[in-house]
């Protein structure tokens, strides 16, 4: 299964794993329907069988078609739901804190010393809780390459957490229609290692 761009986030590539397995699955999932609905249709046919017989249901079979799916069903809610839990419960105590601000048309962030950016600095393999609201509209914080995406809305301050993994510039979009700038209001989230991010951090711009 082909990405569109490669995963820069723990997170990330833990999504991408998730989804080709949930993708394989639909696919042989698909592939059997398809196969035994073709097999019963011919094997059951007018013209094999011009006289109708009851055919007789098994309940072991039937059991074990139900437990197969519930366990099917329990075994992808569990890779979603460890997703879900690194996203927004189990963030790290050690994690770096920014507050994301949106309004038309640019994003702004915070870090826990006061210094303002219109980037998203980031250092790498370092655990980042991102506190996200808005000041207007709602926007919709959105980095493609982490794999992370949480609505801003005004008055309500919104949390996700995510390690970068790679060193890089990525894209950050509002993914939520905002107005006639809103295609204009993207960034940068640029991840650079933890010598050239406290250079930055401590730095008097």
């Amino acid at each position: 299964m082909m990405m569109l761009l490669s995963a820069a986030s723990i997170i990330g590539k833990q999504t991408d794993t998730a989804m080709i397995i949930i993708g394989g699955i639909s696919i042989v999932l698909l592939a059997l329907i398809v196969f035994f609905t073709l097999f019963f249709v011919i094997k059951y046919s007018k013209k094999r069988n011009p006289n109708p017989t009851d055919v007789e249901g098994s309940k072991s079979l039937e059991i074990l078609f139900l437990v197969f799916s519930i366990s099917l069903v329990l075994f992808m809610f569990d890779i979603g739901w460890k997703g879900y839990k690194e996203l927004r419960v189990e963030i790290p105590a050690n994690a770096m804190s920014v507050k994301a601000t949106g309004q038309i048309w640019h994003w702004s962030f915070e870090y826990d010393n006061g210094k303002q950016s219109d980037v998203l600095n980031l250092p790498v393999n370092k655990p980042v809780i991102i506190n996200i609201t808005s000041l207007d509209l709602i926007h919709s914080f959105y980095i493609p390459a982490f794999r992370v995406k949480q609505d801003a809305l005004p008055g309500s301050l919104r949390t996700i957490s995510f390690t970068p993994d790679e060193e890089g510039e990525y894209n950050l979009f509002c993914a939520e229609y905002c107005g006639t700038g809103h295609s204009m209001m993207l960034t940068k989230s640029v991840v650079m290692n933890e010598i050239k991010f406290r250079e930055w951090y401590n730095s008097a711009e």
